[in-house]
């Protein structure tokens, strides 16, 4: 993992135990301590590395130097906080609200974060809204289990304990986001109805989770045909406060109009060249009846042997 990872690992890791502890009642006391000792520890780690490695990296650009002060500031009051939290008793009632509280102002205090070292899962955890583009293949909020393994194990160098962790994770993100239920607008590139992931059993229930997925009444989704659009290399993702960009290097969070505004448009140009919700879902249907009667792996086979 390397550091511009970890970094954004750290405020992932904290949104998640966030989420954890709201789930917990007065009653489970213990829980509430252990999950916040992780939670401390978490931020703890997170704060110290970023005043090992990152902020003399800050220090080096003229463009980016004053941002250390503003971020040192912001770790000293978050300690604060922090304390003010563990100091209430665990059973206390008021405690989850205070969770909240906290929760809320951790977010708010990595504002100061340079693109790359933004956490887009903190971002998301937080939206009102979503608007998602991915080439080639089904985006992450959308996989089912076993497809987002696939697609994750394929990766070079990864072991079974990454994958592992790291399909959690998304299955996390997936349960988080539309348990919130936002307004979310998906664009499907058609390519990846008929991309082989895995296993012909592996495509047939993904795709009829799609078309269950788009069932949800707060959930769009529109495909996008094979034909030149922009972004064709990299996805986009659009909150009402961040836009989130990734190649196969690396991911950069946005929360600047400008960027935003940019992504933004490409989006828009993405999404006028899709087809209608209505006729996506017949799309996908189809994809999905292809997949079902292995006709697409027939076909597959007979151009290989030709």
């Amino acid at each position: 993992m390397n550091f511009q990872t970890l970094m954004q690992a750290g405020p992932a890791k904290a949104n998640e135990l966030f989420a954890r502890l709201a789930e917990t009642s007065a009653g489970a006391v213990k829980t509430r301590e252990k999950l916040f000792t992780e939670l401390k520890n978490e931020l703890e780690l997170h704060t110290s590395l970023e005043g090992q490695h990152l902020f003399p990296i800050l220090r080096r650009n003229p463009e980016t130097k004053e941002l250390v002060a503003e971020a040192i500031k912001d770790n000293k009051e978050l300690r604060a906080k922090l304390d003010e939290l563990e100091a209430l008793p665990k059973n206390d009632e008021a405690f989850p609200e205070r969770r909240g509280w906290f929760g809320e102002y951790y977010s708010d205090s990595r504002s100061w974060a340079p693109p790359g070292f933004r956490s887009w899962t903190e971002e998301l955890d937080n939206a009102s809204s979503l608007r998602d583009w991915c080439p080639s293949i089904i985006t992450g909020p959308l996989q089912t289990e076993d497809y987002a393994r696939v697609l994750l194990s394929v990766h070079p160098d990864v072991t079974d304990e990454v994958i592992s962790t790291r399909l959690s994770g998304r299955m996390a993100h997936q349960k988080r986001l539309f348990a919130r239920d936002v307004p979310a607008l998906f664009l499907i590139d058609q390519l990846a109805l008929y991309r082989l992931v895995g296993s012909i059993e592996i495509m047939a229930a993904q795709l009829r989770h799609l078309v269950l997925m788009d069932s949800r009444p707060r959930v769009t989704i529109q495909v996008v045909p094979a034909v030149a659009v922009p972004s064709v290399a990299h996805g986009i993702s659009l909150t009402d406060c961040a836009a989130y960009s990734e190649t196969s290097v690396n991911g950069n969070v946005w929360t600047d109009e400008e960027t935003r505004s940019s992504l933004g448009r490409v989006f828009d140009t993405l999404r006028s060249e899709a087809w209608r919700a209505s006729e996506s879902l017949v799309l996908i249907n189809e994809a999905s009846e292809l997949w079902t009667g292995g006709n697409l792996l027939t076909a597959t086979a007979t151009a290989d042997s030709a």
